[in-house]
């Protein structure tokens, strides 16, 4: 759904990585079906995965690290693939373990598909086994029963040889624990290895002993190894105050950071005063230190808010301060950002990132901020004054315009720089602007077939302006006439029906008006396409209007609608009358990928619902990269049988409405207020659920069901040839390069 100052990139938009409370992602890796994770610790491969998390992706047939870098308190990573499905894409790798010699196994599940719950071979599969060439599988020997060997065990990459290690080792006694101390004290060593020998030490033993273990981790000079111990810290008896306490001026920002979420979990009176010591260290730009203050801070940002700013009274004032006010969520935060909003010095490209902050702000608190924005002074430049009471209005909630004459001024400013636009739409319906009312009605009528002129008639129609509609199209050119009506049609809405479909039987109304109204009036409601029917059947339906009647009925969203309609209206053989051959056989076959790309785009009518590499309507999955996921056979099922794996998210919705509307189509977003449903033309509808009678949710796919008449076999094969060849690489991967 469209929110203020998302991102232009969809996975960081998907991800709402600039909005305030979100972790920063390690890493954007793109669209993919993730399956097993470990981490490679182990020797035996190259240096590069020494270390890192390796992670099976299905979808694009690989197995790849992230070899990951410190980045301030956080992390930064980029791509290394392990194995890829370069030439075999029925590669389906979907876990991934680390074997006890320090070799890789990778499980695959061997599908011609994956996505759509649709999987297809369910009796084969195979195992991988990664290490340097000639490298035979000589697992080494295992002994737990002797501290050394224990103690050699735990060292192991494989995790079921450490867990053996780690068990027996607890039960070791006093030779164990001194075996154990020898090995945390020892700076050479694995950082790992004495890591894991501080958690053997801290969960075996006496309170006494484990605090000791907490304690001389966090003594440690490896920054990691004090994150370890204060992590602990948190698991055994230990004051996490203290520990905090000792840590809170380290000089590495990933250790306050874990002193900050250590916070989290103690309830204790010291906390805000900790928190705002741990503030002032934040330098304004590490945006994973900055959540780690929003973590410690959660339900009880004032007294926090309260003890930075006795502690550092100008902080608030400076880029850093300013962004702990765009992170809190503190009873006076939508004030301070109100404040931050206006001031002239805050920049421009600043500003939809601070509205979208009160967003998450209480009601009360951020509708009075909003006003005051509204009403409030935004300097000499009209664009930001207009952007921010734009925005302001969108959260103002219910406003008296009578009794108000300064938000009034303010909002007809804004709504005059907004004319023709959905912000002109939004603002002129929310407000109740009558003397607007006729200016939606002109980008009706400019605009009949774009999402804009359809809300603009439905906006009209929400507010009952029936009788203003019918003088629309009772008078002008019928040009006009003719685009405001098919509006009304497009709109597919039980009250456009209503006010076209008196039009039907007026000889007297152009032609091209009266085929709009019988099309808006089957749209519109199943009543209403029914009573097309029986006048269809009586033969009292005008001649005139047959084929446009026909094109809407056989296109109806009620199944019923449809059945009856292609008894009246029979659908055309298919394009030579011949029958398609077999999956198998059609797979068997070459294609020509140049004209199986035209085809796309004409023909087939593949690009009326699909993009590719930006081109198309975004109806039904983007196909840039469709060649990497399905295999051929794959590919021709998903054509010719469109319904038998539904991709995720691509599930055809019926929306049925209290005044009989039935609209169809992909369900695009859902609230608690309203559904937002995308037809197959690509034009959302913004649905309140109090209008809702029933949604209801699909078993067959948007997709038709015979595009194949459309096509010749050929034909048909050229454009699959075609689709093999759509494997856009990840955005994310270029990036790391």
């Amino acid at each position: 759904a469209a929110r203020t100052g998302m991102h232009a990139q969809v996975p960081i938009r998907h991800w709402h990585q600039n909005d305030p409370g979100v972790m920063p992602n390690l890493l954007q890796t793109g669209a993919g079906s993730p399956t097993g994770i470990t981490i490679y610790e182990g020797r035996l491969l190259p240096k590069v995965f020494h270390d890192q998390v390796i992670h099976c992706d299905a979808g694009p047939n690989v197995v790849r690290a992230y070899p990951a870098t410190v980045d301030g308190a956080g992390y930064k990573a980029r791509i290394v693939n392990l194995v890829k499905g370069t030439r075999d894409n029925w590669f389906r790798p979907a876990d991934v373990c680390v074997a006890p010699d320090g070799s890789v196994f990778i499980s695959d599940w061997y599908d011609p598909g994956v996505g759509g719950h649709n999987q297809r071979d369910l009796d084969r599969g195979r195992l991988f086994r990664i290490a340097p060439v000639g490298h035979k599988y000589r697992p080494p020997k295992i002994d737990v029963t002797t501290v050394a060997g224990a103690i050699s065990a735990l060292k192991n990459p494989a995790f079921s040889v450490r867990y053996l290690a780690f068990t027996a080792l607890q039960a070791g006694g006093a030779s164990a624990r001194t075996a154990l101390l020898e090995l945390v004290a020892d700076t050479s060593a694995n950082p790992r290895h004495r890591a894991r020998a501080v958690w053997v030490l801290g969960k075996s033993g006496s309170p006494e002993e484990s605090a000791d273990a907490a304690e001389r981790a966090m003594s440690d000079q490896n920054a990691d190894l004090r994150i370890v111990g204060l992590r602990l810290a948190r698991q055994i008896d230990f004051d996490v105050v203290k520990a905090v306490g000792r840590l809170i001026d380290d000089p590495s920002p990933r250790v306050r950071r874990e002193c900050l979420v250590a916070l989290k979990t103690s309830q204790s009176d010291r906390v805000p005063a900790l928190w705002a010591r741990l503030a002032t260290g934040y330098d304004g730009r590490d945006r994973w230190y900055l959540e780690a203050l929003g973590i410690a801070a959660d339900g009880r940002w004032d007294a926090c808010l309260a003890a930075w700013a006795k502690r550092a009274p100008n902080a608030a004032n400076s880029v850093a301060g300013r962004n702990v006010i765009w992170r809190s969520r503190g009873s006076k935060t939508a004030a301070r950002l109100a404040e931050i909003i206006s001031d002239e010095k805050t920049p421009t490209d600043d500003l939809l990132r601070y509205l979208r902050a009160l967003d998450y702000q209480p009601a009360k608190a951020r509708q009075a901020a909003a006003m005051a924005l509204v009403t409030g002074n935004h300097g000499q430049d009209p664009e930001r004054a207009s952007t921010v009471i734009r925005e302001a209005l969108t959260r103002v909630g219910s406003v008296d315009l009578g009794s108000n004459p300064a938000a009034r001024k303010a909002i007809n400013r804004v709504v005059e720089r907004q004319k023709g636009t959905s912000g002109f739409v939004s603002l002129v319906g929310r407000f109740g602007l009558a003397d607007r009312y006729p200016e939606l009605a002109r980008m009706a009528q400019r605009q009949p077939d774009t999402q804009l002129g359809i809300d603009s008639v439905r906006m009209l129609l929400a507010k009952g302006q029936r009788d203003l509609l019918g003088r629309g199209l009772a008078a002008g050119k019928e040009v006009d006439t003719t685009a405001l009506a098919r509006a009304l049609a497009n709109a597919s809405d039980a009250r456009a029906a209503a006010v076209l479909a008196p039009l039907i039987n007026d000889s007297k109304r152009p032609l091209p008006v009266r085929r709009e109204a019988v099309r808006g009036v089957i749209r519109g409601s199943k009543g209403g396409a029914n009573t097309v029917l029986a006048r269809v059947r009586k033969k009292t339906l005008p001649m005139e209007l047959l084929q446009a009647a026909g094109a809407a009925l056989v296109t109806h969203p009620d199944a019923g609608v449809r059945k009856q309609a292609i008894t009246l209206f029979p659908s055309p053989p298919s394009k030579d009358n011949k029958p398609l051959p077999t999956i198998a056989q059609l797979a068997g076959r070459k294609g020509n990928s140049g004209r199986g790309q035209k085809l796309f785009g004409t023909t087939a009518t593949c690009a009326k619902c699909h993009k590719v590499n930006g081109r198309g309507k975004e109806v039904g999955p983007d196909l840039s990269g469709i060649g990497r996921k399905l295999g051929r056979s794959a590919l021709y099922e998903s054509v010719l049988f469109p319904s038998a794996g539904i991709s995720h998210n691509y599930e055809s919705y019926v929306a049925a409405l209290t005044d009989g509307t039935l609209v169809t189509g992909l369900l695009i977003s859902r609230t608690p207020e309203s559904v937002t449903i995308r037809n197959p033309e690509a034009i959302d509808r913004k649905i309140a659920v109090g209008d809702i009678e029933e949604l209801k949710k699909q078993t067959i796919s948007l997709m038709p069901a015979d595009l194949q008449k459309l096509m010749t076999a050929a034909d048909l094969v050229d454009v699959v040839e075609y689709l093999t060849t759509l494997r856009a690489a990840i955005p994310a991967a270029k990036k790391s390069k």
